[in-house]
Formats: C-alpha cells, structure tokens, sequence
C-alpha cells in the first residue's frame, strides 16, 4: 500500500512539473511571438496622399536609416501624429479578420514612442530638377500639364514651367532652417489651355515658406500642410 501511495505521488509530482513546464513553455513562446510582431518605424514629419479605394492622408514610413521612405497606409492605434516633427516608433503589428475595403490586412497598435523631434534639413535638399506631381495638397496635375522646379542652391534661384509659361525668380532661405520662400516671381505671357491649372501653381509657389525632402520626393509647404509634392527628374 506505501509503495502504491509513493507512486502515485511521484506521478503527480511529476505531472504538475510537467503542467508547469507546458505552462511556461507557452508563455515563452507567446512572449516570443508578441516580440516578433514589435517593429520599430520611422516617421516622416508629413504626410501626402495616397491613392487605394479613393484618396486619403499616408504617412511615410521606413524601418532602418538607410532605408526608402515608403507609403504607409496603415492607421497607427494610440499615435497622435504632429505634423513638423520626425518619429521613432515601436510597434506591435497583428493580422486583421474580416478585412473591409480600402484596408490594411495588418492593424498596428503604438508601443512606444522612442523619439519624437523637429527635422531640419540642408537647404541643399532643395538643390535639383523637379517634375511637379500634386499642387495645393491634393490636386493631381494633369498628365497633360507640364509643370516643373529647378532649384540652384548655390545662385540661390528657382526657374521652371508653370504649365503654359516660364518663370524664374529668387529662392529665399537659410541653412539650418526649415523656412523659405519665392520673390521677385516672373513670367511670360504666353497664353494657352492650361491657364487655370497655371494660375494656381503660381498662386500656391508664392505661398510656399517652408520645405521637406525624402528621397526622391519634395514636400513644399505652406505652415505645416503639404502645397506642392514634387518628385527628382533624372
């Protein structure tokens, strides 16, 4: 009877020991799997449209330095974005059920806010040929629109097409600062079809106080709203 009673207590012994070993061993391994879904992200200090369903606000995101800014149409649960200010973010990313339209199949819950700062850059970032993509915030120019930037740093100049005419003018800014501006803005007078989408680049350039770069993409600004996307022309 003792040896019987040894036994069994030696089996629920180690039957407990393994139900706790299971136990830990899936909690480890959720830890695990909740630490792979963490991802950190940089944030781009403003956001552009993107296009899915319809358009709609993106932010611009990259996981390392050395990476591509990139489109993030993602919401970000519990992230109060500031437009001017540059992020580091850690991340928890999980799948979605029941996807709706127009919509990521990963939803991303803010961890962590590692770093949050204003971003200045070189006014060399300005420096370039650029092809105008989107005026006043959201209007895509027209395929058939010619509209372009060429900025010199060094002569401290702006030329380009408006979309029917030339025009040049001087660059104002200083390095280290995020502010400039367009003066002394002139142009031909030709005249043409694309007059109204003209008038109101113009409009929208003399508004201009302020610049972003990220890679290949130019954000010219008026306060802290996006007024002109521009992309590099090779």
């Amino acid at each position: 009877m003792k040896k019987t009673l040894i036994i069994l207590s030696t089996l629920f012994l180690c039957s407990c020991s393994i139900m706790r070993q299971m136990g830990s061993d899936s909690q480890n391994w959720a830890k695990t799997r909740d630490a792979e879904n963490v991802k950190t992200l940089l944030i781009a200090p403003y956001q552009i449209i993107g296009m899915g369903v319809g358009p709609r606000l993106c932010y611009l995101a990259k996981s390392g330095e050395e990476d591509l800014w990139q489109m993030f149409y993602a919401s970000i649960h519990g992230f109060d974005f500031e437009p001017g200010m540059g992020y580091r973010l850690k991340v928890k990313q999980s799948p979605v059920d029941n996807l709706p339209a127009d919509s990521s199949s990963l939803r991303y819950d803010l961890v962590e806010v590692i770093e949050k700062r204003p971003v200045v850059q070189s006014l060399h970032a300005l420096h370039g040929n650029w092809k105008v993509v989107r005026v006043d915030g959201t209007q895509p120019v027209p395929k058939n629109v010619e509209q372009t930037l060429k900025m010199d740093t060094a002569a401290m100049t702006i030329t380009g097409h408006g979309g029917v005419n030339r025009y040049k003018g001087r660059l104002e800014g200083t390095e280290g600062s995020p502010k400039i501006g367009f003066k002394q803005m002139m142009s031909t007078r030709m005249s043409g079809p694309n007059l109204p989408q003209e008038s109101s680049f113009f409009k929208t350039l003399e508004k201009v106080d302020g610049y972003y770069r990220c890679d290949s993409l130019l954000l010219l600004l008026t306060g802290k709203q996006v007024a002109i996307e521009a992309r590099i022309l090779e």
